[in-house]
């Protein structure tokens, strides 16, 4: 653009700027009601899908910290065990797995990686995929337990420090293998 140009108009620009401009703060309340959805979904996975487990002995159940989940264990003081549940599938797998490496600061896994990360097992009542996540960069780690059954998909999820999911694999799995599910 030529100088000329530039100086025809830029005071055009300015006048424009100047008169969208408004010296008075405007500011607006949005009321906050709790979620529905939220409390639905908690709902309708505690009343129409009873499910029960068997408690590693050095794992402290602790409360379930609100919204989607449905339980919640300590694991070593550091790591952590959630059991959430939501209707259908839930995302799909390769979403799920994206959005899982994000939270421990890895970038998307590529559609044909998946097969490197994700196992699936077979107990006597259900089949379920474990996906294994690891940040090598903060020592962070995740094992997740996807387990579709009776129209819900069911995530039990450990994260932590790497050395302790790496310890607990074995215990997870044997968790996640004593889940019972109700009708």
């Amino acid at each position: 653009m030529s100088i000329k140009r530039r100086i025809f108009i830029t005071p055009f620009l300015i006048v424009a700027l100047l008169s969208s401009c408004n010296d008075t703060p405007q500011s607006y309340e949005v009321p906050h009601e709790p979620s529905e959805t939220i409390v639905s979904l908690k709902a309708l996975s505690n009343e129409t899908n009873q499910i029960t487990w068997q408690t590693p002995a050095h794992w402290t159940q602790v409360p379930a910290s609100g919204g989607i989940r449905i339980a919640n264990f300590e694991v070593k003081q550091e790591g952590e065990v959630t059991i959430t549940s939501f209707p259908g599938q839930t995302g799909g797998l390769l979403q799920n797995i994206n959005r899982w490496a994000t939270q421990l600061g890895l970038p998307a896994v590529p559609l044909k990686d998946i097969s490197s990360i994700v196992k699936t097992y077979k107990t006597q009542h259900f089949e379920y995929d474990l996906v294994h996540l690891q940040n090598t960069n903060t020592q962070k780690s995740m094992h997740v337990a996807i387990i579709r059954q009776n129209g819900q998909s069911w995530f039990i999820k450990l994260t932590g420090p790497t050395t302790i999911v790496t310890e607990e694999k074995p215990t997870f799995k044997t968790f996640v293998e004593t889940l019972s599910f109700g009708l």
